[in-house]
């Protein structure tokens, strides 16, 4: 019975489809779990090794980046050329991030794709898993003070599909030291707020994350232009 399990399990994994998070994610979950329960046998039993490699090869990202994370969290080897796959996806990278970070295994984590830029635009893609980005822009950053920390906000102009206006996007914050990447995500939206092309793109950007803070916080905030280092003060009582 027990090998039956496994190989229902091992053959599902290639049933997964890699955007599908609904129906099939309740599987993905239970997936994992049975490959943490395995994982004790990995050394003393053949077949499971190979229901790991099968993990690794499944068309599911969310599969693959649970596998990899195990794996590494019980110090398997796995090779870079998986880690590398999964870090220059948008949607995976953020993710591998945070969780080898919590592990403490971010010497895994491929150098090329450890960069500012790259893990903001990943968590921001990562934001809403409803919305589909079809096109995501790097516009500029700028460094905001809020909750008594800093940090420097990435700001993105995203849309849905080609026919369609461009929003604004933010994601941070990440460290004030533009050679370290982080995994926070102290404000990270795609706010849904159209841009328009023929106004001042920093002026449309003021003002959106003006309107972000306040819905997110109740007390003031600050911040300021990283580009003409103008200071902003908004407070707003309740």
């Amino acid at each position: 019975m027990e090998q039956e399990n496994k190989k229902a399990f091992a053959d599902k994994v290639d049933q997964l489809d890699a955007d599908d998070y609904t129906g099939d994610m309740l599987y993905t979950y239970t997936l994992n779990d049975y490959a943490v329960l395995l994982m004790p046998f990995y050394a003393t039993h053949k077949d499971v090794p190979l229901f790991f490699t099968r993990l690794l090869q499944s068309r599911n990202d969310v599969v693959r980046r649970n596998a990899v994370v195990l794996m590494l969290r019980n110090n398997k080897a796995v090779a870079d050329s998986t880690l590398l796959q999964l870090a220059l996806n948008d949607k995976q990278r953020g993710a591998l991030f945070s969780s080898l970070e919590e592990i403490g295994r971010l010497d895994k984590f491929p150098t090329s794709a450890r960069t500012q830029l790259l893990l903001a635009r990943s968590y921001l893609v990562m934001s809403n898993r409803q919305i589909k980005i079809d096109t995501i822009v790097f516009l500029n950053k700028r460094v905001v003070s809020i909750k008594e920390k800093s940090g420097l906000l990435y700001c993105f102009k995203y849309r849905e599909n080609k026919s369609e206006d461009w929003k604004i996007g933010f994601s941070g914050l990440q460290p004030l030291d533009e050679n370290v990447a982080g995994s926070a995500e102290d404000l990270v939206e795609l706010t849904g707020k159209k841009l328009d092309e023929g106004s001042p793109v920093n002026d449309q950007l003021d003002n959106a994350l003006r309107r972000y803070l306040f819905s997110k916080y109740a007390s003031g905030q600050k911040f300021y232009d990283q580009d003409d280092r103008r200071s902003y003060q908004e407070m707003m009582d309740y």
